[in-house]
């Protein structure tokens, strides 16, 4: 997304010019929908790598805080077994 966001005018150019070939119409609303969408771009891609981010994230600590509730519950049993 991130380097489309660089490209972003250069393909809406091309392809608005490629399709205003076929109708003129349909060009110019090419070009304007993704010339639009730059803006968008970026907080998209940024959006998503927050997301993919806590994906990947969440089960290491989710794993991570059962192994010291367990740890815990452990110890918590061996000294109830030692008094």
């Amino acid at each position: 997304m991130i380097a489309f966001y660089n490209y972003n005018d250069v393909v809406a150019y091309g392809l608005g010019r490629a399709l205003a070939k076929i109708n003129v119409g349909f060009g110019h609303g090419v070009f304007l929908t993704i010339s639009r969408m730059k803006e968008h771009l970026l907080i998209t891609a940024f959006r998503i790598l927050a997301i993919f981010t806590g994906a990947i994230l969440a089960p290491f600590f989710t794993i991570w805080l059962v192994s010291l509730y367990r740890a815990y519950q452990r110890k918590k049993a061996e000294r109830f077994w030692m008094e």
